[in-house]
């Protein structure tokens, strides 16, 4: 009797404990005076994503690519969904996964392409191939480019073969961006911050993380609930059979 009531009781603490974890983390988006940041320039990347609360391996990100928040502890990034909005000077949570979620695919999610994870490992570790390039000290022009051709691999945008990015990624995988299109899995490790601000979507934006591997998924509001209420009736079947008795 005594060990079911402490494993009721463990399983709602472990429900807690599931429910707040995914608060552990939290990005601001923006930095003050800068809107978006200093380098966005309209509905799409660079955004500047700034750590406020836990643990971010930004070790991979060239000077070029992090700094630019209200504290050293940011990093640029770029959108995955086309019409997911994000607003500035938002502290957002965040959780770290493989792919985009909601958006056209719903709560399954996106994996990201390996076409995608590729070109961001490249801009974020400012290590881009001979001829390729990305222009850091004029990056307006660049980062349209860039956040287009993500949209495309992406299938958010329709595809011009006339982008660099996207003649830059053929080069690499192949004419036909068939292998381009495979999910990435973690490679070149990159993968997604998925954001929202109290409980809402947010846009999902990549993240590089050296060799950082995508972490067991967190359970969303609706897991929390359910196991919590199987702890409850745990609690209850407990008192109960002690009354029995």
């Amino acid at each position: 009797m005594r060990d079911l009531k402490k494993f009721a009781v463990l399983a709602v603490a472990a429900c807690v404990l599931s429910s707040t974890s995914a608060l552990a983390l939290q990005l601001q988006v923006g930095s003050y005076g800068d809107g978006y940041g200093p380098y966005q320039y309209g509905h799409g990347g660079e955004f500047t994503l700034t750590v406020v609360e836990g643990d971010l391996d930004l070790s991979g990100y060239a000077p070029e690519t992090s700094g630019f928040g209200f504290s050293d502890d940011s990093f640029q990034s770029f959108c995955l969904e086309y019409y997911e909005s994000i607003y500035p000077y938002q502290t957002m949570d965040a959780s770290v996964s493989d792919r985009a979620i909601y958006g056209s695919q719903g709560r399954t999610g996106d994996p990201i392409s390996m076409g995608t994870a590729w070109l961001y490992s490249q801009f974020a570790s400012a290590q881009w191939e001979t001829g390729m390039g990305y222009n850091y000290l004029n990056r307006e022009t660049s980062a349209r480019a860039l956040q287009n051709a993500i949209w495309m691999l992406e299938g958010e945008m329709l595809m011009d073969e006339n982008n660099a990015y996207i003649l830059a990624v053929m080069d690499e995988f192949g004419v036909d961006l068939v292998d381009a299109r495979l999910d990435a899995n973690g490679e070149y490790g990159v993968s997604v911050m998925n954001l929202s601000y109290y409980g809402q979507r947010r846009q999902d934006q990549l993240y590089f993380g050296g060799t950082h591997r995508v972490p067991p998924p967190v359970p969303d509001g609706g897991t929390t609930v359910m196991l919590l209420g199987v702890a409850l009736a745990g609690l209850g079947f407990a008192r109960f059979r002690r009354r029995a008795s």
